[in-house]
């Protein structure tokens, strides 16, 4: 069994780069993942993925992130945001044997559903609530994408045994990808 953790460009549709694992662990993934990036790039996460290992990560590597939250989530500072019927409050994170980090926390309603954010992106005229709903949902682009290439092309079953062999399927899904969301960033940048 292996697991392929990918990092894609968010308005192109394209992925950026991936990480195969012999493990099932997402979260040990996401180093690897966000070293390829530049200082103040910004990743848009789903809800498994705020935790303290993972936010020390993007304080280190000055990398912003917008994690999706739980409402059942393990940080003592997001069960008082939810508790708190705030809007928009930036907090103190606070470890021992860890920096100080800050951590903004939103909540915003689509339709019937509520939803908590925590992100580093702090300055609140910079990013509005609005500004980061917005980026969160560009998020389910990539999502649909990839749920249809999988029941398209079958991308998790793979012809090859081998490694490198599946190293090289992945490779040629994710050309692709790459040329299907060039395609189509081409069109909408025409419109």
């Amino acid at each position: 069994m292996a697991l392929v953790s990918t990092l894609f460009r968010l308005k192109a549709l394209i992925p950026y780069h991936y990480v195969i694992s012999r493990h099932n662990d997402e979260l040990r993934n996401v180093k690897p993942l966000i070293q390829t990036l530049k200082v103040n790039d910004i990743v848009v996460y789903d809800r498994l993925f705020l935790t303290i290992n993972t936010l020390t990560m993007h304080h280190d590597l000055k990398i912003h992130g917008v994690f999706r939250l739980r409402k059942g989530g393990t940080l003592k500072e997001v069960t008082d945001f939810i508790k708190s019927g705030k809007r928009d409050v930036v907090v103190k994170i606070q470890r021992k044997d860890l920096p100080e980090m800050q951590l903004r926390f939103l909540r915003y309603q689509v339709k019937s559903e509520t939803y908590y954010i925590a992100t580093t992106l702090l300055d609140q005229n910079k990013f509005s609530i609005s500004d980061i709903k917005d980026l969160y949902y560009q998020r389910w682009g990539i999502e649909e994408q990839y749920k249809s290439f999988k029941q398209t092309i079958k991308i998790e079953e793979f012809h090859s045994k081998s490694i490198l062999g599946i190293k090289q399927e992945i490779g040629v899904f994710f050309c692709f990808m790459r040329l299907l969301g060039y395609l189509v960033f081409s069109v909408l940048k025409r419109n």
